[in-house]
């Protein structure tokens, strides 16, 4: 492998792929010197920390897969001073990482379920993607990234979220406990689009997650159905919330996984009611779910359609399975 590495670096390549499975190849230091290698993915390969060069300059993108990188990732990232792309695939130990790199401007993390990330500096940071079925049960803390644009997708089901200055931990017993935290930024006020997946039936963190993003224009939800059995959830009285500051901004709401029901039509009920420059709500709907005009006519009904904030809003529906260009944002996470 070593011969392979020295002839690429040697012929200019710009792109490379390698993956280890079953040999755990220790990475030539050559490699990371090459002045011609911009993107590099590796999987199963192994980082020597004693051979890593002072300096990583050239590569701009870098994915990781299976790789153990906890004791390692800190000073990796230090060395690249030129990357602007990191995608974390799962790997074969629990992963807990903190984030400190000046030029990242996109990172993709596809978590296990024992993983813990902290975004500690991050100043130009301006998309965290999660990967949707993994990203649950873990802890995840957004500390310092004040250009963050896209977030998501966020699954309501964590262990532990911080958001600015607000933390929500959730306990052994059914509920979430939401308190303030000292921290460099308050809210997530540059964020414009939010990814999050959860079922409406546990939905009591959504008022105090949504209060994190106060510029959110684009705001998109898949829904799921769960067979979670003993657990409860406070009922949200959306009449009771008011209006949020994330109302004055937003301006398209996406949702997969639409039923039609109650307690689809709560949430979007109060978004269609309360959101002033709201100019589009798509709704992708189950399978079980014909879209009629019957089927229409009172889903309108139950968001208030007429009584909408804005004049200009449209509500469109569509077949789930025929629409998932809908959520393209989050086509490396949702597929």
């Amino acid at each position: 492998m070593d011969r392979f590495v020295k002839s690429a670096t040697q012929r200019g390549i710009q792109e490379l792929h390698l993956d280890a499975t079953g040999d755990r190849y220790l990475l030539h230091p050559c490699l990371l010197r090459c002045k011609s290698l911009r993107q590099l993915s590796l999987s199963s390969c192994r980082f020597n920390e004693m051979l890593l060069p002072s300096i990583i300059p050239y590569i701009k993108e870098l994915r990781l897969h299976s790789m153990h990188l906890s004791d390692l990732l800190q000073s990796l990232l230090s060395k690249c001073v030129s990357l602007e792309t990191l995608h974390i695939s799962p790997g074969t130990c629990p992963f807990v990482g903190s984030i400190n790199s000046p030029n990242l401007h996109k990172f993709v993390w596809k978590t296990t379920k024992e993983d813990e990330l902290i975004i500690k500096d991050a100043p130009n940071l301006e998309s965290l993607v999660l990967d949707v079925y993994t990203a649950r049960d873990c802890k995840v803390k957004v500390l310092d990234a004040p250009k963050l644009q896209l977030l998501g997708m966020l699954h309501m089901n964590f262990k532990a979220l911080q958001l600015g200055e607000t933390f929500f931990d959730r306990q052994t017993t059914p509920g979430f406990v939401v308190k303030a935290m000292p921290c460099q930024m308050k809210t997530l006020s540059s964020v414009k689009t939010l990814g999050i997946k959860l079922s409406l039936t546990f939905n009591e963190t959504i008022p105090d997650l949504l209060r994190c993003f106060p510029c959110l224009e684009n705001f998109y939800i898949m829904n799921y159905e769960t067979c979670i059995s003993g657990r409860y959830s406070k009922k949200v009285m959306w009449d009771e919330q008011g209006s949020l500051d994330f109302l004055d901004h937003l301006e398209t709401v996406t949702m997969k996984g639409f039923h039609g029901d109650k307690r689809d039509a709560e949430l979007l009920r109060y978004l269609v009611i309360n959101g002033k420059v709201l100019k589009r709500v798509t709704l992708l709907c189950s399978k079980s779910k014909p879209i009629t005009e019957h089927f229409v006519k009172n889903i309108r009904w139950q968001l208030g359609f007429k009584n909408r904030a804005s004049i200009d809003l449209e509500l469109m529906f569509f077949a789930d399975t025929e629409r998932c260009h809908e959520f393209s944002l989050w086509n490396q996470v949702i597929q």
